[in-house]
């Protein structure tokens, strides 16, 4: 089993001569600074804790251009299933996405689901959802879901 997370992290930047910086949350003191979110992808070792980045991608809400956060999601999905099956046809072993509770959201499950990615993500306490294969949603509170 191959496993492959996904996170959002914060790039901190000092200084003026930064273009578009965005308000981020440094994790190191807990205040807003300026900075740029980080879309990060990592294949995770199983069974050891190592990690290889597979590709990032910087992000601005202030740049102008900018659409929305699920937009940059989606387009970093895409760039991981085309390098995934430059590989071999990776994507034909079993991988699976490990996704925070950041990426609980109608367009990125239906999209997951869309690009037939194996995905696991924390919901938390929020509401669970049932997507079946097409992508189709009902509630059900008491239902864990299992995506293949």
């Amino acid at each position: 089993m191959q496993y492959i997370a996904l996170d959002w992290t914060a790039l901190v930047k000092s200084g003026k001569s930064f273009d578009f910086v965005s308000n981020v949350y440094d994790g190191r003191d807990g205040k807003i600074k300026n900075g740029f979110p980080l879309l990060l992808a990592l294949a995770v070792n199983e069974g050891k804790n190592l990690t290889m980045p597979l590709l990032d991608k910087l992000a601005s809400w202030t740049k102008p251009g900018f659409r929305s956060e699920n937009e940059i999601i989606n387009n970093v999905l895409d760039s991981l299933k085309e390098r995934l099956l430059s590989v071999n046809g990776a994507l034909s072993k079993k991988i699976i996405l490990l996704l925070d509770a950041g990426f609980y959201r109608t367009v990125i499950v239906k999209y997951l689901l869309k690009l037939k990615f194996s995905f696991i993500i924390n919901s938390s306490w929020r509401q669970k959802y049932y997507f079946n294969e097409q992508g189709n949603q009902g509630k059900n509170k008491n239902q864990t879901c299992r995506f293949n």
